[in-house]
């Protein structure tokens, strides 16, 4: 506690008083908050629940939610039917979600690991080391002197390795998966109580397993394994506080970055989700709002996210794409100029990206993803060029099709990307000035061999195409 505090006030030394004061009123209130939090959850009964969502039962309302447009597909289909737009992958999805029932996973790096039941939600299962069970704000996350990474317990809760048993049991109807997938949700829920554990203890790791979340009941909704006992008002009041859990403890900063990002996207998902009552109606405007505000100021003038990574490009453009598509399937505005930019971030995106989809590694490689629904390369980001252009009528943006359109866009659209895509665009050199970024690319963008050159270091690995960043 001692060292957080010293730490706390080296970083907060010199800043301005109204900067201070914020501050303060946030942690003051962030540390109020997750002491009321355990009495808040028990108070969410669920005739608590159907009254905050304006519904006279939980039938009706699961039926209403049921039938709310969604963003990404999650309609049953054939396995031929997805076999023909996106060959062979149907066989990948069975074995990724055998693993999943399994519960083997592979996680930055870990190599495939057992994870057992029941699942240990606190441990760093590569050091062995274990959070204890405390109020997040107790916890210490970021001890230098521990070799443990936080990020393996985060990255296991986010549940994004329950998504091939999902697509598994959307091209099969196998029930297996779905019960799978409702008891590690069980599990997880009974073993992180609200605020409680080390998986509270970033907001966009909330955010990102509520857009999990919400994806998942989407796919099982219909699920006899999902209709047993009390599970369908545990599932919703767990998705209620996750949502609502989000909204009180948002990350700002002095420089905000793509964890406030993740945090309005999750506003955004989980608010329209549910839909009324005042909660997710101040979710979703509030996250909305957010996104608006940010993308000027995150994303340049000419496309460039200001973190200076083709991943976090790739991670941040996810963010701003899916709540604008999922406003699109609810009817909802996007306004021209946040479509204007993320068109134009696509285009950069378009730019740095070879002729085989591999792209060049500059700058940080956290390698986050939103919702990650294909099987391509970590460096492959063709299909959020794809994404982009369908949801924005820009025929100029021509990338590969795939899983990764298909599952967020549907058949038709997935079918229409493979249709209208060239075969080796033509791209050329680009400069992107604003972000201070020039792309330059030797036979057209076709063949040749160059160097990639940041600001920080110079690559002596030879790569096609080139990003080069002037010297400061």
């Amino acid at each position: 506690m001692t060292k957080r505090l010293v730490e706390l006030l080296r970083r907060g030394w010199g800043k301005p008083p109204h900067v201070i004061i914020r501050w303060l009123v946030r942690q003051a209130r962030s540390e109020l908050d997750q002491r009321l939090a355990r009495r808040r959850s028990r108070r969410m009964t669920p005739s608590r629940l159907l009254a905050a969502l304006k519904a006279e039962s939980l039938d009706s309302l699961w039926s209403r939610l049921a039938e709310s447009p969604f963003a990404p597909y999650t309609e049953p289909l054939s396995a031929g039917d997805y076999e023909k737009i996106c060959p062979g992958d149907g066989a990948r999805i069975i074995r990724a979600a055998e693993k999943a029932v399994e519960r083997r996973v592979d996680l930055l790096g870990s190599g495939e690991v057992a994870l057992g039941r029941p699942i240990q939600w606190h441990k760093d299962f590569k050091s062995g080391h274990s959070w204890p069970m405390a109020l997040f704000r107790r916890l210490d996350i970021l001890d230098l002197d521990r070799d443990s990474d936080v990020k393996v317990p985060w990255e296991l809760s986010r549940l994004q390795w329950l998504i091939p048993a999902g697509q598994a049991y959307l091209l099969t109807g196998d029930e297996r998966y779905a019960e799978a997938a409702r008891q590690v949700i069980e599990e997880w829920a009974e073993a992180n109580p609200l605020a409680r554990g080390v998986n509270w203890a970033c907001t966009m790791d909330v955010a990102l397993r509520g857009i999990a979340l919400a994806w998942l009941f989407h796919v099982f909704h219909r699920s006899a394994k999902w209709w047993d006992g009390d599970f369908r008002g545990d599932f919703l009041k767990l998705l209620y506080l996750h949502g609502d859990f989000t909204s009180r403890h948002l990350e700002w900063s002095d420089v905000n970055g793509n964890h406030l990002l993740a945090d309005a996207a999750g506003l955004v998902v989980m608010g329209l989700f549910f839909g009324t009552g005042s909660g997710p109606r101040s979710w979703q405007r509030r996250g909305w709002q957010i996104l608006n505000d940010e993308l000027p100021r995150q994303v340049f003038a000419d496309g460039v996210d200001f973190e200076a990574s083709t991943a976090y490009h790739r991670l941040v453009l996810e963010l701003f794409l899916l709540p604008a598509l999922h406003r699109l399937k609810q009817g909802l505005d996007v306004p021209g100029a946040y479509a204007s930019r993320l068109r134009r971030m696509a285009a950069f995106t378009a730019a740095y990206g070879r002729a085989d989809g591999t792209s060049p590694l500059w700058g940080d490689a956290d390698n986050g993803r939103v919702l990650p629904f294909g099987p391509q390369a970590w460096g492959d980001h063709r299909y959020l060029v794809a994404q982009v252009g369908l949801a924005f009528g820009d025929g100029a943006q021509a990338a590969a099709a795939g899983p990764e359109v298909f599952w967020m866009m549907g058949p038709d659209a997935a079918a229409k990307a493979a249709e209208s895509a060239p075969e080796a665009p033509n791209v050329g050199s680009r400069a992107f000035p604003d972000g201070g970024v020039y792309i330059m690319r030797s036979d057209g963008g076709k063949t040749g061999q160059s160097r990639t050159r940041t600001s920080h270091a110079s690559a002596n690995a030879m790569t096609e195409p080139t990003i080069a960043t002037p010297e400061m």
